[in-house]
């Protein structure tokens, strides 16, 4: 993990549709409380930014380093800017509900726009320019296919891809697969 650590020595972290955000528990597992710094998070639905608020106060995240709007990159951006910059980590868990294979009404137009909102939000990672970048969705070859042709187009991080199921990787109680994608900048 040490070569991740900005300057600042602690890991310098942002989310975009972070929901309650268990990405981040895992960061504080392996930091401890204050060991590392929650910089930004983009999330829309104040249940969950409360909780949010509640659970990564003692890792820096403030109410003003929350953006109500993760396709509002410029705003998230400042506030990443305002903290002071050089992001270790950012992940990136968009919607998945226009590629989800259990979605019924999901259609091409659906899926279509939902991709151009995730194009959109990844201006965060160009603007920014975090060490590692992790962005989680469904598996579905949609979404695969669609957001695998989004990230090559940062050729400045070097990609990998990986389908996980949460009961046979974790021994989670869950039965539901996610594809990752971890962008190493080059």
């Amino acid at each position: 993990t040490g070569k991740w650590l900005t300057a600042k020595g602690r890991l310098r972290y942002a989310s975009s549709c972070s929901g309650v955000d268990l990405f981040a528990q895992a960061i504080e597992r392996v930091y401890g409380v204050g060991g590392w710094r929650y910089v930004a998070a983009c999330e829309k639905d104040a249940s969950n930014i409360r909780v949010l608020l509640s659970a990564y106060g003692g890792d820096g995240l403030r109410e003003e380093a929350v953006s109500r709007d993760a396709e509002d990159v410029v705003e998230a951006s400042s506030i990443v800017r305002d903290a002071g910059g050089d992001l270790d980590l950012w992940v990136f868990t968009p919607p998945c509900r226009a590629y989800s294979q259990l979605n019924r009404y999901r259609t091409w137009d659906k899926a279509k726009r939902e991709l151009e909102r995730v194009k959109a939000m990844f201006l965060f990672a160009h603007l920014n320019k975090p060490k590692v970048i992790v962005l989680e969705n469904v598996p579905s070859s949609e979404s695969v296919a669609a957001i695998s042709s989004v990230v090559v187009g940062l050729n400045t991080y070097r990609w990998y891809g990986q389908e996980v199921s949460a009961d046979v990787h974790a021994g989670a109680s869950i039965r539901r697969k996610r594809h990752f994608w971890v962008g190493i900048k080059l």
